[in-house]
């Protein structure tokens, strides 16, 4: 049936606003600490903060569990988690750069005022801040963090009642944050460059470096409560995902006949789907072949793919694989579709996104299988040979779809190893156990 897993519900408003307040105590404490004691203790204050932070996201994804036991998008927190880690780096260089040196006013006679950049970390933070914070707008894509949550819980719009909405709420925040990054990056190191007077600290330095970051950081905590506030108030008018609707299960039937697929036009979303789909009564049970054949579709062979489940609103979506033996047993209207011409509507984007997403995964795991074992080890000891995938595998590969390892293998495997440090800061920092 697939692994069980738990959806946003309810308390997503609160699960952002929370982990936006835990990144802001984070981003303050740097600020606070190298204004009111010696900078030099800085990076054992955010080596532990670092460390915290890692171990709120982790237990917030589930931690050595599985990271589809979540109970929201912990995307923000792991951002600032990774910017306070290459900031925890670079300080302890420059701190062990001065100390070896002979201490800051040796250092600053040598090297002019560049050393005081120790006492202002939002220097470094800024700019650090606003790279991650965009790398993870880019290219979330290839971003092992949010792949991973792909993997174990489904694309956006396959991730419950609310999802896509709070999905593009996140999105928002990543946003406004890498925006406010990249202001305090430029105002700051202009401010240092051309106006700080390294002879003593004004009032002025202490408001640019820490009052102004503190200040926008305030702002935009304040804006994102209201809007929290009004998500949980107004959750039921905001769900744009006609997919998911409350007390039904959404059956979608993906039809094969040896190496073709039956797509029908879509005019609502002006691509191809799959033809057969309905709404049935939500239950705890999946009852594929009762709703195949109220449909009238009486395959060789009925197949439950994977199952997302949103408990807390009692919906669901369910994929599933028909098998027939020949096309004069469906008795349905549409285009036949082999694997080469699917392959140019998904590379095209003519089919929707969710039979995208379906086809993303199908093709990918079952790949994986035919080119893997289990351990991430090659079937054939033939270098860079890939097995060609054909849409009549989908019937004879013989695993659980539902099993997240098979598309994990596709990304983790013989021909693309972890070195030792990346399978340490993978497993033990970021909790990513199911890379092992």
């Amino acid at each position: 049936m697939g692994q069980e897993i738990r959806k946003p519900n309810q308390s997503d408003a609160f699960n952002l606003w929370l982990n936006f307040m835990v990144t802001g105590v984070a981003f303050a404490t740097p600020l606070v600490i190298a204004y009111f004691f010696r900078p030099l203790w800085l990076p054992f204050v955010t080596g532990a903060l670092t460390i915290l932070l890692f171990l709120y996201v982790r237990n917030g994804r589930g931690g050595s569990k599985k990271c589809g036991n979540h109970k929201g998008c912990y995307i923000l927190p792991y951002i600032f988690a990774r910017t306070m880690y290459i900031f925890t780096i670079i300080s302890a260089l420059l701190s062990f750069w001065v100390a070896t040196n002979g201490g800051f006013a040796p250092v600053e006679e040598k090297y002019g005022k560049l050393v005081h950049v120790c006492y202002f970390p939002i220097l470094i933070i800024a700019p650090l801040l606003a790279f991650n914070a965009l790398r993870a707008l880019w290219h979330r894509h290839a971003c092992l963090f949010c792949v991973l949550c792909w993997i174990h819980n489904g694309f956006p719009q396959e991730q419950g009642y609310l999802r896509n909405f709070m999905g593009k709420e996140y999105l928002r925040v990543i946003k406004s944050t890498s925006f406010v990054g990249c202001l305090l990056t430029v105002g700051g190191w202009l401010y240092f460059l051309f106006l700080y007077n390294s002879a003593n600290v004004s009032s002025y330095d202490s408001l640019i470096f820490a009052g102004v970051p503190l200040l926008l950081w305030f702002i935009h905590a304040c804006s994102l409560s209201v809007r929290c506030l009004t998500i949980a108030m107004f959750r039921d008018n905001l769900a744009n995902n006609v997919c998911f609707i409350k007390g039904k299960s959404y059956y979608r039937f993906l039809i094969f006949v040896d190496d073709c697929i039956l797509l029908a036009r879509n005019e609502k979303f002006r691509a191809f789907d799959t033809p057969a789909s309905c709404y049935f009564p939500y239950s705890g049970d999946v009852r594929a072949q009762e709703v195949a054949a109220s449909l009238n579709l009486n395959a060789a062979e009925c197949r439950v793919l994977y199952v997302n489940d949103d408990a807390s609103n009692d919906c669901s979506m369910i994929h599933c694989a028909l098998f027939f033996d020949s096309r004069d047993d469906v008795a349905l209207e549409g285009q036949w579709h082999d694997t080469k011409s699917m392959n140019h509507l998904f590379s095209s984007q003519r089919i929707t996104r969710v039979l995208r997403n379906e086809y993303f995964r199908i093709r990918a795991a079952v790949s994986a299988y035919k080119t893997y074992n289990e351990d991430g080890s090659r079937r054939y000891r033939i270098k860079e040979y890939f097995p060609k995938f054909n849409l009549s595998d989908i019937r004879t590969a013989n695993f659980d779809l539902s099993n997240p390892k098979w598309m994990i293998n596709s990304i983790r495997n013989e021909d693309h190893p972890s070195t030792l440090w990346r399978f340490i800061y993978y497993r033990y920092f970021e909790g990513q156990n199911d890379l092992d």
